[in-house]
């Protein structure tokens, strides 16, 4: 798969959340920008077969934001308010199913 197809279509997402910021969640924005910067895609475009290729329990998110297209690597991106906070569960879960499950 290219990561051309994939910045393309972040870009022109982004171009249409500066004209309308209704479309789009803003931290799905943020997901979109720092896959951009990392050159991953969105957890929300995995091919269809990436369940059945690593034997996942479910497609559910479980803390992995961003991920490569040769699967090598993943990343948890959060846009939090100035009072969030990331817990130990949440780092718990990005760890285990990161590193668990997909062994990137």
């Amino acid at each position: 798969m290219d990561i051309i197809k994939y910045k393309n279509k972040y870009i022109n997402q982004i171009n249409l959340f500066k004209n309308n910021k209704d479309l789009f969640p803003e931290h799905k924005i943020y997901e979109m920008l720092w896959a951009l910067e990392s050159e991953m895609i969105i957890w929300d475009d995995i091919p269809p077969n990436f369940k059945d290729e690593f034997a996942l329990p479910s497609l559910k998110d479980n803390g992995i934001d961003l991920i490569s297209l040769d699967y090598s690597r993943v990343s948890q991106v959060k846009k939090y308010g100035e009072n969030s906070t990331i817990n130990f569960t949440d780092i718990s879960t990005f760890y285990c199913y990161a590193n668990g499950i997909l062994h990137p």
